[in-house]
């Protein structure tokens, strides 16, 4: 029946996104001690923007819809198709903001924007969230190894503190 092919269809795509979370991670963990080594080498080329975002997107969207957090994309008319960056960092990079929006989000929405500058050649990409927020004497524990910021504990315990920190 079409309502069992269609159960099949989305715990297929559950799988197969689950799996490629697993790789993120893995990837993640290998990038973390090449950080700490100070050997990370980006690989720029051009990658076509918005299938990298749909890609990331596919991949965190079922944990917002089990959520109800609503999950929306603002890009700017003068985004380019292609852009030339190390899409493997950036689409990491995204992951974990994107899952952090979500681990401090109990309500609402989250929102990318996309902005490229021509004068610079940059991307500029903000996550904002409707999420807890953080207190301005915490700013300074985001980007730290092991950085986390203490009032967030009470809302949310997973995490250890790497996420930012690779960014």
């Amino acid at each position: 029946s079409s309502g069992a092919e269609e159960r099949i269809r989305v715990q297929g795509g559950l799988i197969k996104n689950t799996g490629t979370m697993m790789l993120y991670l893995i990837n993640y963990v290998l990038d973390f001690s090449q950080i700490e080594a100070k050997r990370i080498v980006l690989h720029n080329e051009p990658i076509i923007l918005r299938k990298l975002i749909d890609e990331v997107v596919c991949l965190v969207q079922f944990n917002y819809k089990q959520k109800k957090i609503e999950l929306a994309l603002e890009a700017k008319p003068s985004l380019p198709e292609y852009v030339t960056i190390d899409g493997n960092r950036y689409k990491q990079i995204l992951f974990n903001l994107l899952g952090n929006a979500l681990k401090f989000t109990l309500q609402g929405k989250v929102t990318i924007s996309l902005l490229y500058d021509n004068a610079t050649d940059m991307l500029f990409t903000k996550i904002k969230d409707t999420g807890i927020g953080i207190r301005s004497e915490d700013l300074d524990l985001l980007f730290h190894l092991y950085g986390r910021v203490k009032s967030a504990e009470k809302i949310n315990h997973s995490g250890v503190g790497l996420g930012l920190h690779i960014c």
